[in-house]
């Protein structure tokens, strides 16, 4: 009986740690997101160049099948980066801003299929 609790113990550490670890990833990986996004429209607004009105969108509907997610808290975080960000930058369109723009929506393409992938790894049906 000990050993049998023991190993049920154990079984539900390792549980909770592999969500543990995948929250942190899915967490980490929505900052860099949210922090992307908010570059991309702040450089976009600024060297009046249009912005994909749907950047986030993907985001949002990835996430959408995440257990438990507060979709407000994922909305609310995105609005709060593009506000720093157009705090910080600014609305001076700078010479390398062209070079910028491309490279940040190469990233934000990037780590969003890694949110997708991870997504589908850890709260996949």
């Amino acid at each position: 009986m000990r050993k049998t609790s023991t190993i049920l113990a154990i079984a539900m550490t390792l549980l909770v740690s592999g969500q543990a670890v995948a929250a942190d990833e899915l967490s980490s990986l929505v900052s860099v997101l949210a922090t992307t996004a908010a570059r991309i429209r702040s450089i976009s607004e600024s060297c009046k160049v249009a912005a994909d009105p749907m950047l986030e969108a993907q985001v949002f509907e990835t996430l959408m099948s995440v257990p438990g997610i507060k979709m407000s808290g994922v909305t609310s975080h995105f609005a709060q980066r593009r506000q720093t960000e157009a705090a910080l930058r600014g609305s001076k369109c700078y010479p390398e801003d062209a070079d910028s723009l491309s490279t940040l929506k190469s990233i934000y393409k990037s780590e969003a299929a890694d949110l997708e992938k991870l997504v589908a790894e850890k709260f996949g049906d």
